[in-house]
């Protein structure tokens, strides 16, 4: 039996939050009882940075699902979760900005170079992963577009062309996801995700799976995900995403 006196806020696929609140809650987690598979993506935390580095007791969760990015030399890197074993999923813009010294979201804009550093980021993090057998399960591209992304539409399906086809030339069994989504007013709809996909298909890219995030309601979530997938069956060419 774990406790913790913060309040832990429930979100999709994803380790990013607005905030992280440290309240006068306690929540207790009970690590003997097994969660349901429907919910396993439903759950988690932010870990990482100067703050959150108990390591011990989240070992103790046996988390299946792991994010990496923002806090990747600050207590939040792949070394750090590969002891519990999870599935990874690693955000590249968050490597960028890490990288390029960049501190806010909305000053990453890796197109002003003609994608050079963009291009070269990419590249080196997925061959150093691949070449020391660090298995990722998904790379995220870009966190929250339709909060922090500044450049035209076309820039940012061009973003996931380019890096779809440096993943894949490294290493063809590769899985993308997209579009991380915010939805942060609780205005969930399908209509940006399909025009997403859609775009992309233009190029003959289709990400393998689609992620978005939802802050609000949890309950909310499955409804949420059967609206997608009606709308896929509609696309046979997107048969194949999770």
């Amino acid at each position: 039996m774990i406790r913790y006196h913060c309040l832990v806020v429930v979100f999709v696929f994803t380790s990013f939050l607005d905030s992280f609140v440290c309240a006068q809650s306690e929540i207790i987690i009970d690590a003997n009882v097994e969660s349901p598979l429907v919910t396993h993506k439903m759950q988690g935390f932010l870990h990482g940075g100067p703050l959150y580095l108990d390591s011990t007791l989240v070992a103790a969760l046996y988390p299946q699902y792991w994010r990496l990015g923002a806090y990747w030399y600050d207590g939040g890197g792949y070394e750090d979760a590969e002891k519990f074993n999870p599935q990874f999923t690693i955000n590249l813009n968050d490597l960028y900005m890490i990288t390029n010294g960049i501190t806010d979201q909305n000053l990453s804009k890796p197109w002003e170079d003609n994608w050079i550093s963009w291009d070269a980021i990419v590249t080196e993090a997925v061959t150093q992963l691949y070449i020391n057998d660090k298995p990722v399960a998904y790379w995220d591209v870009f966190n929250e577009p339709d909060n922090f992304w500044t450049g035209t539409y076309e820039q940012w399906i061009e973003m996931y062309r380019r890096t779809d086809s440096i993943i894949h030339s490294i290493t063809p069994s590769a899985k993308i996801t997209g579009p991380e989504f915010a939805f942060a007013d609780c205005n969930f709809y399908a209509a940006p995700i399909l025009q997403f996909l859609d775009s992309l298909h233009k190029y003959n890219v289709v990400v393998e799976s689609i992620s978005w995030h939802e802050f609000c309601n949890p309950h909310d979530m499955i409804s949420h995900v059967n609206i997608v997938r009606d709308s896929l069956s509609a696309r046979p060419w997107a048969s194949e995403i999770d």
